[in-house]
């Protein structure tokens, strides 16, 4: 190891030494995202996603590897205004995490993580209409719900139809999971929203 490339393993964490320490001998097959994921699978080493999730891009993996980085390939710094130029131009193509992913690989644009790094949810949200997928849980249901309607319980009709009008909103289905039935949180939370009164 140069004296160049200790130091720059001193300047990272216990997680990220480990993964260099691991990954070193390999480096001859970082080549490219696809070329590497063959590799690891193979070997049973990280998935590329699992590394840049670690260090923010392939470019930053490769670099900190000592591996070659091609010019052509996206930068590994953008700043918060590059993503929201990015975002007015290639918005359309945010459905998913996993399309966005393959549409910025094919386009050489930043991963959705990255995007969400740089901007808050509402802000992608103004720039793209695309809302992250909300983990529900009964608390948060409880807020959203009420928020719609907090004098009396909506009928399951009215909440699938305020819904449907406003994206973003969970199903009428994920309500009855979380809480066993629509009557369940009707009483739940609007018992509950009447003793706070």
């Amino acid at each position: 190891m140069t004296e160049n490339e200790s130091n720059h393993f001193q300047e990272h964490s216990p997680k990220s030494k480990r993964l260099i320490q691991l990954l070193k001998p390999h480096v001859g097959q970082m080549t490219s995202v696809r070329n590497w994921n063959e590799f690891s699978k193979a070997e049973g080493l990280p998935h590329s996603q699992t590394l840049i999730q670690h260090f923010g891009s392939w470019n930053a993996v490769k670099e900190v590897f000592g591996a070659e980085v091609q010019g052509q390939h996206r930068p590994s710094v953008y700043s918060a205004e590059d993503v929201r130029t990015i975002l007015k131009t290639h918005g359309h193509a945010l459905q998913s995490a996993s399309k966005w992913n393959k549409y910025a690989n094919d386009n050489g644009l930043p991963n959705y993580q990255l995007l969400f790094t740089k901007l808050d949810d509402e802000e992608i949200s103004e720039l793209t209409g695309y809302r992250k997928r909300t983990k529900w849980t009964k608390e948060n249901l409880g807020e959203v719900i009420l928020r719609h309607f907090p004098d009396a319980p909506p009928s399951s009709l009215e909440w699938q139809m305020t819904a449907s009008a406003n994206k973003g909103l969970p199903a009428f289905s994920t309500i009855i999971n979380k809480f066993g039935s629509w009557s369940a949180m009707k009483r739940q939370l609007y018992r509950n929203a009447s003793r706070k009164k």
